[in-house]
Parts: C-alpha cells; structure tokens; sequence
C-alpha cells in the first residue's frame, strides 16, 4: 500500500484532494479526487496535474494510470433570463466576494465583486454586465474567491459545491 500521494497543480490553480486505496490480489487501486476551486473547465488535466505516489518504503511508485480526472462539483441553477437580479446562495455570511463568470462557449470570463448578506447569499445585478450576456442560450460557471483571491466552496444542503453552473431560461407571455 502506498503511503501518501502528493498532487501539485500549476500555481495558477487550487485544489483539495482525496483517496482511497484497495488492494486486489497484487494490485493497489486508488481512487483520487481532486476537488477543483477556479479551474477552467476547458483546461486539460495534462495541464494541472502531476502525481507523486510514495511506496511504504519510501519509494516512488512506478506503475501507470488508467484515468486522471479533474471535476468541478458545481451547482446546477437555472434562471429567468429576463430577471434584472439572482441570488447565489450557500457562502458564507457577510463576506466579500469575487465571482468569476466563465462563458461555456467562448471562455470568455467577467468578474463581479460583491459582498454575502447575513444569510451567505449574494445578489446579481445582471445590468453591471454587458447586454445580452444572459439568455436562454448561455451557459456559465461562476468560481467563487475570497479577498485574498482563495477559492471558497459554498454548503447547499449539507452538500459541498466548487462552483455554479448557471442557464437561463426563455419567458414565455401567455395570454388569454
């Protein structure tokens, strides 16, 4: 069994990781997650990983990989593209925020700074962006940091996220 395993990323990137080990027959399986905090989805994970894996012995191990794969666990949200203001919610309370917007698409990115209310939630003032950015055919993540530029994770029902994954929804008139 191994003893530790080390992952570093580029230095423009966070991350926490995990894992688990089993050993079947002569084989030593591991399972690694590596929670993302701000990693582009688009980047490839050529780009972002090295993996150092140390025997009991203090020795490298040698042997391959049959996957490495970077996850952003984000919150899935759907909303009213016509609404002037959302809410993020699950931050923390009363904190300053800097959001980053990330355009599925295009990887175009825009920031917005705001500050949590004492419920951990933050409002989007969708006109501090440019116009027509949300519409139904827009997908965006948004990475959440702190002051310090340290990726937070936000709690929604006992559940960790890295990011929201944000669409709009078209409105429909219906009249009678």
């Amino acid at each position: 069994m191994l003893d530790d395993i080390v992952v570093t990323l580029d230095s423009t990137y966070s991350a926490t990781t995990t894992y688990t080990q089993q050993l079947i027959g002569t084989y030593t399986y591991i399972t690694l997650k590596i929670r993302s905090m701000g990693i582009d989805p688009a980047v490839s994970t050529d780009d972002l990983v090295a993996l150092s894996l140390l025997d009991d012995d203090g020795g490298i191990f040698t042997g391959s990989f049959e996957v490495v794969e970077v996850c952003n666990d984000c919150k899935e949200l759907n909303i009213a593209n016509c609404n002037e203001f959302f809410d993020l919610s699950g931050l923390n309370s009363e904190t300053a925020y800097k959001l980053v917007f990330t355009d599925n698409q295009s990887n175009v990115q825009y920031t917005y700074y705001d500050s949590s209310n004492d419920e951990g939630v933050v409002t989007i003032d969708t006109t501090n962006f440019p116009d027509g950015v949300f519409n139904p055919y827009s997908s965006y993540t948004v990475s959440i940091f702190d002051n310090s530029g340290n990726p937070m994770v936000l709690s929604l029902d006992a559940v960790e996220y890295d990011c929201y994954r944000l669409t709009f929804t078209p409105n429909t008139l219906v009249y009678d």
